[in-house]
């Protein structure tokens, strides 16, 4: 499997990671953690918006356009912010995400984020490479 290919599954894996941690965090009400105001209105308006924008990221990365590395980048970047985000909530005491099951989906959208970013600068590196041939 190539890198580009292999950047299309890992985007599928880190979206689909980032989804059902978003449904756990509506389980944590993790609208009261950020102390967003309006609650739960403002975090579905904010997955209204964003959703829609990853799957046309999708969409953009599957036709092979350098633009599709930009949400590649964009989605790996967000998985990571989750996964430091909740990190430091951990570790300063929150009882929130702490059952196995949200810590597990945590640790894999950490890991999962990585590798896609490291893949993203991998494929881009190759794409310019390709640019000057």
């Amino acid at each position: 499997m190539n890198r580009t290919n292999t950047l299309k599954g890992l985007y599928i894996i880190v979206f689909t990671l980032l989804i059902v941690h978003e449904i756990d965090s509506a389980f944590w009400k993790e609208w009261e953690l950020f102390h967003l105001p309006g609650g739960i209105q403002l975090f579905d308006v904010i997955h209204i918006v964003l959703l829609p924008i990853f799957i046309i990221g999708y969409g953009v990365l599957v036709s092979n356009t350098d633009k599709g590395i930009k949400f590649s980048l964009l989605l790996g970047a967000l998985g990571m912010v989750a996964f430091v985000i909740h990190s430091i909530f951990m570790s300063i005491g929150f009882y929130q995400f702490k059952i196995p099951v949200s810590i597990l989906i945590i640790a894999l959208l950490g890991l999962t984020s990585v590798y896609q970013l490291v893949l993203v600068y991998k494929v881009n590196k190759d794409l310019h490479r390709a640019d000057k041939i």
